[in-house]
């Protein structure tokens, strides 16, 4: 039988997990804490369109990091709002099925049509549908922060939107800037960081 490696994420433990070597996890902790309102009026219109018809099961999804701090953070407050919503509403606790992103063997990237009920996002929407105009000429460069179609963002949600049961809703929390000019020198310098570094070793190994 052929076995198949699936790639993802290290996991958890040890000095080169994920978990341990990110540090934007504090900002993005700061950001879902700060949405948390928006993610409960959202769900509180979720079940205000559902009536009587409310479905004995919610099918979840949560497009972040799957390892680390903030994995189930947003998990965690939406069943808790739910639980507190059925209690007001006199609802029936509905069934939770939670799926994660980038976990090995996780086929919830290929979900049914109509079958979900909140999508939810922070921060894990970066996208190309294409490779961007002038990347040969981005020398030094591991990014492009201009010329990224806005193909992929559309495709993205046109891919969401089909997947979820009608009346249902979704929380995305992209990374934004508060100028025109590239993300690198507002919110996102680090990349640049990262390109020197890189490029510091490339001169290493080619002298």
């Amino acid at each position: 039988m052929e076995v198949t490696q699936v790639p993802h994420m290290n996991g958890g433990m040890g000095e080169t997990s994920y978990a341990n070597n990110l540090l934007l996890q504090v900002y993005p902790l700061y950001v879902i804490s700060m949405t948390k309102p928006m993610r409960e009026a959202t769900i509180t219109a979720l079940f205000s369109t559902a009536g009587t018809t409310f479905p004995v099961s919610l099918a979840v999804v949560d497009l972040r990091c799957s390892c680390g701090p903030n994995t189930l953070y947003a998990v965690y407050d939406f069943i808790d709002f739910v639980i507190d919503l059925c209690n007001v509403m006199n609802h029936k606790l509905p069934e939770f099925q939670v799926f994660l992103n980038d976990l090995p063997d996780n086929d919830f990237k290929l979900p049914e049509f109509q079958s979900l009920h909140f999508i939810h996002s922070s921060y894990n929407l970066q996208w190309l549908s294409q490779v961007p105009r002038g990347l040969e000429e981005n020398k030094g460069n591991i990014s492009m922060a201009r010329l990224s179609p806005p193909k992929g963002c559309l495709d993205v949600l046109g891919g969401r939107m089909e997947e979820l049961v009608l009346g249902s809703r979704m929380v995305l929390t992209p990374a934004g800037r508060r100028i025109d000019e590239p993300p690198s020198e507002d919110c996102c310098n680090f990349w640049d960081l990262l390109a020197i570094d890189l490029n510091k070793m490339v001169t290493k190994v080619t002298k």
